[in-house]
């Protein structure tokens, strides 16, 4: 929520720009919802990789939920500066 929040009801410029382009994955909602999934995903393969993850149960979601909310703050700061 708080990254929609940032990329979209901010009153940044090229908000226009934004809205106004069209695609299946240019929508507020679409885009934002891509982007979680992507931090999540992220998120969840660098723990594996580092060895945080080795099977799906609360703590292990704990890990990922806890790393992907800051890269999805992260993702929607790098959207504002493209």
């Amino acid at each position: 929520m708080l990254p929609y929040l940032m990329v979209f009801s901010a009153d940044f410029g090229g908000r226009e720009q934004r809205i106004a382009s069209g695609g299946a994955t240019q929508g507020p909602i679409t885009e934002t919802l891509l982007a979680y999934a992507v931090a999540f995903s992220v998120s969840a393969a660098m723990l594996a990789m580092f060895g945080r993850v080795d099977t799906v149960n609360g703590a292990a979601t704990a890990r990922v939920v806890t790393l992907a909310f800051p890269a999805s703050i992260r993702a929607a700061l790098g959207r504002l500066l493209i």
